[in-house]
């Protein structure tokens, strides 16, 4: 007996128009987090080592920690000879599908770093100045106002080390090709030579005034730096010895670059030039006259074939040095332009920081070049300073005057980032109603923690009308003179300070306290004119001429 068995339809693809599933209501994991917490050992009465309510547990955010590259090497060696990059649906389903951009070579546009992921600060908010990743691509380092050295995680994108390494604001960070050490200056002219783990090996007096560029050649041999005293000094790795000083500029040297594979380095100054170099006979061999107002970064594009050039005037300029002419400027800024930045991957896709806050993203290689793709208008709230790409193309970090160091990547599937807060600002986008726009840097800043061993301050309590006697009686060390507690001039209220808890009193008058307060507990200490006073021993009348008493008057 034979069966005839009916053929089965065509198979279509029908998982990328299923619905996503929602994620769990954030009370419900409130109440998981909650149980976890009183279920731990670190539950103590509902308090923690400070007497504080325990905080919140919060699982740690990873974003794109990997770029698929597991994936990627995997396609390589299943499709051989067939395109590697699977095609991707506007689903949150097929977000494990996303390769790292070496797989998009022919499409520029899916490497395009403009979703903010996070917003790192450190504890003592100062202006962030540089940023660089390290070769391998596991940390990005960033160099602050105050001299300090700030070590950010790749993945999560949260605080691991800081270290105070200058006495003045940095200016210039950069590693070597081989990531085995790394380079950074300061506002004084000083170079220091470090470790990957910031361990400083020496430090040289490279300019008379503030460095402001660091840049190795190929080899890791020589590096050029740059500063305000107009000099461009070529510099021997292994001695750090100077070779060579390059002189031209008639003014401030604000960026310098080597190229990527040949003898040539390319620099820009206040003096509104752009000059290239030849480290070997310590000469220039051009010179650029097309910007019309102060030159803040020069760029070598991956391939050496473009180097992009920006300042004052709001373009970017592109010059070819095979044919040396320049090509049309792209235009897209409304303030001065002061960082660039190529991606390490696409030879066409170009990043620019203005001064009012805004990062462009260009693509050389659309019908439009001289347009940006995208225009990240509300990116940072103060001038952006620098920039530096994630060594696979897949993270973007910028630093500005704001404080902060924010993490920009790639476009997910599903969309939606082209109305967020960033991209048309806050009232727009509310108005669109993405009601989630502004909880995730509230959410992924780091909060502040009590120091170990100090417990939290007592509850304020409101002093009575009527003052009781002390019980505790202040007198002079040998004497047994008793003596009452001072009291505090007219005018100045019991505590200067609603956080300064009861007993904590400063040596002066509420309008001359410090900020942060002193260290000393209880009342002040009576002066040498008190202590006489209550002796019997008035002083004479010119003793204390000139001098003050403990509440600074005279």
């Amino acid at each position: 007996m034979s069966v005839t068995l009916e053929p089965l339809p065509p198979w279509q693809p029908r998982r990328h128009l299923e619905p996503t599933h929602p994620p769990p209501d954030e009370a419900i994991k409130r109440d998981q987090y909650e149980a976890a917490l009183k279920a731990s050992a670190l539950w103590n009465g509902g308090v923690d080592f400070a007497g504080r309510p325990p905080k919140l547990l919060k699982p740690r955010r990873t974003v794109d920690y990997a770029a698929g590259v597991a994936r990627y090497q995997t396609l390589r060696k299943v499709r051989a000879g067939l395109p590697v990059a699977p095609i991707i649906h506007p689903s949150t389903n097929d977000m494990c599908n996303l390769l790292p951009p070496l797989a998009y070579r022919q499409n520029p546009l899916q490497s395009v770093c403009d979703v903010f992921i996070h917003s790192s600060m450190n504890k003592e908010r100062n202006p962030v100045s540089i940023c660089a990743w390290n070769p391998e691509g596991r940390w990005c380092l960033t160099g602050n106002q105050m001299g300090q050295f700030t070590i950010w995680n790749a993945g999560t994108y949260n605080f691991e080390s800081l270290k105070q390494a200058h006495d003045h604001p940095i200016y210039a960070l950069t590693y070597t090709h081989s990531g085995a050490f790394f380079l950074s200056a300061d506002n004084s002219g000083a170079l220091k030579y470090f470790t990957p783990t910031i361990n400083n090996l020496t430090t040289i007096p490279a300019h008379r005034e503030a460095c402001r560029a660091i840049s190795f050649s190929p080899s890791d041999e020589k590096f050029a730096t740059g500063g305000d005293d107009g000099a461009i000094k070529v510099w021997t790795f292994g001695e750090a010895r100077e070779d060579k000083v390059l002189s031209g500029h008639g003014w401030d040297v604000r960026s310098l670059e080597w190229h990527p594979w040949k003898g040539l380095i390319v620099s820009g100054s206040k003096d509104l030039l752009v000059k290239f170099w030849d480290p070997r006979l310590g000469k220039d061999i051009s010179t650029l006259h097309s910007h019309r107002a102060v030159v803040n970064a020069c760029r070598w594009s991956p391939d050496g074939n473009l180097v992009a050039t920006a300042g004052g005037e709001g373009l970017i300029r592109l010059f070819d040095i095979r044919t040396f002419k320049e090509l049309e400027p792209l235009k897209g800024h409304k303030e001065p332009i002061t960082a660039l930045a190529w991606h390490p991957t696409h030879n066409s896709l170009l990043t620019s920081g203005s001064y009012d806050g805004s990062i462009g993203h260009w693509n050389l290689a659309s019908s439009e070049p001289t347009q940006p793709i995208t225009m990240v208008q509300e990116a940072h709230d103060q001038v952006v300073w620098s920039f530096a790409y994630h060594p696979l193309g897949h993270v973007l970090a910028s630093t500005s005057r704001d404080c902060s160091v924010r993490f920009w990547a790639r476009a997910r599937p599903q969309g939606g980032q082209e109305i967020d807060r960033w991209h048309v600002g806050d009232a727009m986008s509310q108005s669109l109603g993405v009601a989630k726009y502004n909880q995730v840097e509230e959410e992924e800043q780091e909060e502040d923690m009590p120091l170990p061993g100090l417990a939290a301050p007592p509850p304020l309590q409101q002093p009575s009308q009527s003052t009781a006697a002390p019980t505790n009686s202040l007198s002079l060390p040998g004497l047994s003179v008793p003596m009452p507690p001072p009291t505090l001039p007219m005018g100045a209220p019991p505590f200067g300070n609603p956080q300064i808890p009861q007993g904590y009193m400063h040596s002066g008058p509420p309008s001359s306290m410090p900020p942060t307060g002193g260290l000393r507990r209880g009342p002040p200490l009576p002066s040498q004119q008190d202590m006489l006073n209550r002796m019997g021993a008035p002083p004479p009348e010119n003793r204390f001429k000139g001098r003050r008493n403990r509440w600074g008057q005279q």
